[in-house]
């Protein structure tokens, strides 16, 4: 009986020692699987790569316009170029109307999509002499594909002559190769 109690003991204690052993080297092993080492040529990655290779977009018009109540032709802003999506988030316009003109309008739609399009009203300023500033900034979000153009339609009562109106559309292209640009749900 007491030969079998030490055998019991003596197993139980190499039982505890094993997984002591076993217990530290799992620890040893975590410690070396989480272990982060970087320099200064191989830095950790810490950033979002998809927002960092955003580019940023503006493409602004300068138009001069007949005289008169009226819409203007579509007015293109610079084409998305091949392997980019372009994200708008602004546009904006700086107008001369006739003294009497009342607010102007715009739509922007899409070369490809001439359904897309957004209504933008704008605002104007007091007379001035035969004129009457006018314009607008609105933030938006719209989607143009490669190869697509966004355009822009104004409709006012246009002072013409020599004035010349500006239009500016801004926002990102966004890089298809490490966002795969999936397609837009409408």
């Amino acid at each position: 009986m007491k030969f079998a109690k030490m055998t019991l003991m003596g197993i139980g204690g190499l039982a505890l020692a094993g997984l002591l052993l076993i217990r530290k080297a799992a620890h040893a092993v975590v410690a070396t699987l989480v272990e982060v080492v970087n320099t200064t040529a191989n830095p950790v990655p810490n950033l979002d790569t998809e927002r960092n290779a955003r580019i940023p977009y503006e493409s602004i018009i300068f138009v001069s316009v007949s005289a008169g109540v009226g819409s203007t032709s579509p007015l293109p802003f610079t084409t998305v170029p091949a392997g980019y999506r372009l994200v708008a988030q602004s546009v904006s316009a700086s107008l001369t109307l006739a003294n009497a003109a009342t607010a102007p309008f715009c739509s922007l739609a899409s070369v490809t999509n001439p359904a897309l399009v957004l209504g933008l009203p704008g605002t104007v300023g007091p007379a001035l002499g035969v004129s009457r500033p006018a314009g607008f900034t609105d933030q938006i979000t719209a989607y143009f594909d490669a190869g697509d153009t966004p355009q822009i339609t104004l409709t006012a009562d246009f002072k013409g002559g020599s004035v010349e109106d500006s239009l500016s559309l801004t926002g990102y292209l966004e890089n298809c190769a490490i966002t795969g640009c999936p397609a837009i749900q409408h």
